[in-house]
């Protein structure tokens, strides 16, 4: 009888969470390819919520206080001082607390500056110093490049354009908090797409292999096949981020 309500329970989960799915599903994506893909990326300061006359959509005053990329139709739309998002939960709306300083990226629509859930909305506060410089002026240097899941139950990519993002479903996603993925020196901007790794990178990563060592029985990760593993190049990943 218990394994049949655990099963009965285990049942109702996961129909709640496929039905969740069913109305806001968004797809994993690195910070740098948020910056990358969006209209705008600024950071704003959420003065209210304001009346919108759809019910579709909710808006918020805000202040901009810093534009880190932003499209002349985004610069447009922006001047007026009003983010929308979806009104609902399950079409991705997402809610902003009244007084706090965010990183929002967004696309324009119609004219006017959307946000949602499947868009990189982050309290700026709680960001790491990486994140922060990499949506300053770091993300920008690495557009020509893609940034590629790479799942522990598959093969890993190899590809000279693109980031193997190793760490994405980890505890410890080392390579979203404190790495840049971007393209080495090369002639005509030929080079390999690397991690420019930071030494909070490199703490991250010993927690999560001391986090693998009291975990042995989990499932083990393919090493992540990507360039750069001569002295050389770590020489550059490192310089990078020392000289911005």
């Amino acid at each position: 009888m218990k394994c049949c309500w655990a099963l009965l329970s285990a049942l109702v989960f996961l129909t709640a969470m496929a039905t969740f799915a069913d109305g806001c599903s968004c797809s994993k994506r690195h910070p740098q390819e948020h910056y990358c893909s969006a209209d705008f990326v600024v950071l704003a300061h959420v003065k209210r919520i304001v009346h919108d006359r759809s019910e579709w959509s909710r808006a918020y005053k805000v202040r901009i206080k810093k534009e880190f990329k932003v499209t002349e139709s985004g610069r447009q739309a922006l001047s007026y001082g009003r983010i929308l998002t979806p009104s609902h939960d399950a079409s991705c709306g997402i809610r902003l607390k009244p007084g706090k300083r965010y990183l929002l990226t967004g696309n324009i629509r119609s004219g006017k500056p959307w946000i949602n859930l499947c868009n990189f909305v982050h309290d700026w506060d709680r960001m790491t110093p990486i994140q922060r410089k990499g949506f300053r002026r770091l993300y920008q240097r690495g557009c020509d490049c893609k940034v590629m899941e790479c799942h522990w139950w598959g093969k890993c990519p190899s590809t000279t354009q693109a980031c193997t993002w190793d760490t994405a479903f980890d505890w410890h996603d080392c390579q979203s908090m404190h790495a840049i993925c971007t393209r080495g020196n090369g002639g005509g901007g030929s080079g390999t797409c690397r991690w420019s790794h930071s030494r909070s990178y490199r703490q991250c990563s010993k927690k999560r292999s001391g986090a693998d060592a009291k975990n042995p029985d989990a499932p083990s990760r393919p090493a992540p096949i990507s360039a750069g593993t001569t002295s050389s190049s770590r020489r550059w990943k490192n310089n990078l981020l020392l000289k911005s």
